[in-house]
């Protein structure tokens, strides 16, 4: 008899490692509200994620891990349209 999962919580491949589906767009909305990003930087990630999914076709963890790290990376540097390749290499 089949097991019944949540549909927020459903991996990628339905079986393994249950993945809450809305993470990335909690963890965004949270370092918005605690002023880690702003708005924009959320936009730009959130563009860039949608355009990975839909031409490499990432998992939702690989979209979740690069939402994170992208996330982290901004406390690091000026915000993104901010920053041209010559700031990123001198940081």
């Amino acid at each position: 008899m089949p097991v019944h999962v949540p549909r927020r919580l459903l991996s990628d491949n339905g079986r393994f490692h249950c993945v809450k589906i809305d993470y990335a767009d909690r963890a965004l909305a949270r370092v918005i509200r605690e002023d880690h990003i702003i708005q924009d930087d959320a936009l730009l990630i959130s563009a860039f994620i949608t355009e990975r999914k839909i031409t490499n076709n990432i998992s939702i963890r690989r979209a979740q891990k690069i939402t994170c790290n992208l996330i982290t990376l901004r406390r690091f540097i000026k915000p993104y349209r901010e920053n041209t390749i010559p700031d990123i290499y001198r940081e």
